[in-house]
């Protein structure tokens, strides 16, 4: 067994290589020599390996370069990941700069570095982070707050945040950086926990209370076809899900971040905390 800090190599018996098998059965009929060798661990930060079809340039944050493939290596240099992957650039603005942010949709779910299966994933460039850990301690303070909720320390928090891993991305061989790998957000059991708007509410009662709904509102000023609404103060809000577009869930989600604007601007924080 290594001590903290090794990793088991292998056996040599008289100075001779006998392999890795741990545990190794070995029978003994003179005096010989048994060594089990081990070497120190240096941990480092996990590494992210991308392959592209015949090394193709990732040029496009709408269309995915299919085929693609991925592995990666945890901070102990094990490969934990070897598979196929879509890949695309993403963000609005972080998009324009030198060092891209990027999307990974997997071929099927899986565990990403101990986290929970899903085929979403997202690398975050961090090019205006030069200390490249303010999304990583962020999301540390959120995940001590998620984990006093659920432990009944804390009265109200939020349930779910993002999980995520500083690494080390190489794209067909050119090393890009370090990256910010962490869960796309989405609605799912593993993530977001809510009820789909559509698939589990509007779909079964056109017309519900929006007690019974989860949605996902994005606050986001890029001009493009998502469907959206504007409030007094000018500010543009999102439907993640297209098919609420023009329902009465809708207009009720369309009031109710309406209130919380006018609470904000009436300074009644309390009110804007409670809607």
């Amino acid at each position: 067994t290594p001590a903290e800090g090794c990793k088991f190599v292998n056996w040599t018996i008289d100075g001779v290589d006998a392999g890795s098998e741990n545990p190794m059965e070995l029978v003994v009929t003179s005096t010989t020599e048994v060594k089990a060798n081990f070497k120190e661990i240096k941990k480092t930060l996990p590494k992210v390996y991308v392959e592209t079809p015949n090394g193709v340039a990732i040029t496009s944050k709408e269309v995915w370069t299919e085929e693609c493939i991925i592995r990666i290596e945890d901070e102990l240099g094990e490969e934990v990941m070897n598979t196929t992957t879509n890949f695309r650039g993403r963000g609005n603005s972080t998009w324009s700069y030198p060092k891209k942010p990027y999307a990974i949709k997997l071929d099927s779910k899986a565990e990403v570095l101990g986290m929970p299966k899903h085929k979403r994933w997202v690398l975050l460039a961090n090019w205006l982070d030069h200390s490249m850990i303010r999304n990583t301690v962020a999301f540390d303070i959120a995940h001590a707050i998620e984990s006093a909720v659920k432990s009944n320390n804390l009265a109200q928090g939020i349930p779910w945040n993002v999980h995520g891993y500083n690494v080390e991305l190489v794209v067909d061989g050119h090393y890009v950086g370090n990256y910010y790998l962490c869960e796309q957000i989405k609605i799912h059991d593993d993530r977001l926990a809510i009820k789909d708007p559509y698939e589990d509410v509007i779909k079964e009662n056109p017309s519900p209370a929006l007690a019974d709904c989860g949605y996902l509102l994005e606050f986001d000023s890029k001009e493009d076809n998502d469907p959206k609404f504007t409030t007094d103060n000018n500010v543009p809000v999102k439907f993640k899900d297209d098919k609420i577009s023009g329902t009465t869930l809708a207009a009720a989600i369309q009031e109710k971040v309406q209130r919380i604007e006018d609470n904000l601007d009436a300074g009644s924080y309390k009110a804007a905390y409670n809607d």
